[in-house]
């Protein structure tokens, strides 16, 4: 099993601009990570079922997942002002 560990890094200065660039991105990607959230919550139901049946994970599911719930954290990271590195609007799977 593998270890997932996140890093967050942050200037102490902040800027105005940034903060509306913060507000316009959140708004957009809080759409575009939504949509592929509801794929990603299929996947995970489909993958307790396969599991369920074959005692096996399926490969591309546990990918899939495993890519929006990273790409997830960074977004949560970015929005709530923990980082100011900005994610991409589209998960990168």
């Amino acid at each position: 099993m593998k270890t997932l560990k996140v890093e967050a890094k942050s200037a102490s200065a902040g800027s105005r601009k940034e903060l509306v660039v913060r507000f316009a991105w959140g708004f957009l990607g809080g759409i575009t990570y939504g949509i592929t959230g509801m794929f990603a919550y299929v996947a995970m139901a489909v993958q307790w079922l396969h599991i369920l049946f074959t005692a096996k994970r399926h490969a591309a599911l546990s990918k899939f997942i495993n890519a929006w719930s990273i790409a997830y954290v960074k977004f949560e990271l970015y929005l709530y002002l923990v980082t100011d590195e900005r994610p991409p609007l589209i998960p990168e799977f």
